[in-house]
């Protein structure tokens, strides 16, 4: 690891409030572009009940047409710290 790309605390907010558990769509006006509006968008938009969370269980409809169902695997520690890192 060369470097953290973010600060302490932001880190500590970025697992507290696990942005990753909400859909792409419920997440369309969070300020991803800085680190510290990003994390208050989520808090707030959360408590406020604007985001909706990814299903544990998704259907895929496979290229021969069978239906499978499958269970969302929750993101490791080791996931999550490759991401925040260089």
């Amino acid at each position: 690891m060369v470097r953290y790309r973010f600060p302490p605390e932001a880190i500590e907010r970025l697992k507290r409030v696990k942005w990753w558990n909400y859909t792409a769509d419920s997440l369309l006006d969070v300020r991803f572009w800085n680190i510290d509006h990003a994390l208050d968008d989520v808090e707030n938009f959360a408590a406020a009940g604007k985001l909706e969370p990814i299903p544990s269980r998704v259907v895929r409809i496979t290229a021969t047409g069978q239906v499978e169902t499958l269970d969302r695997k929750p993101l490791t520690n080791d996931i999550l710290s490759a991401v925040m890192t260089w």
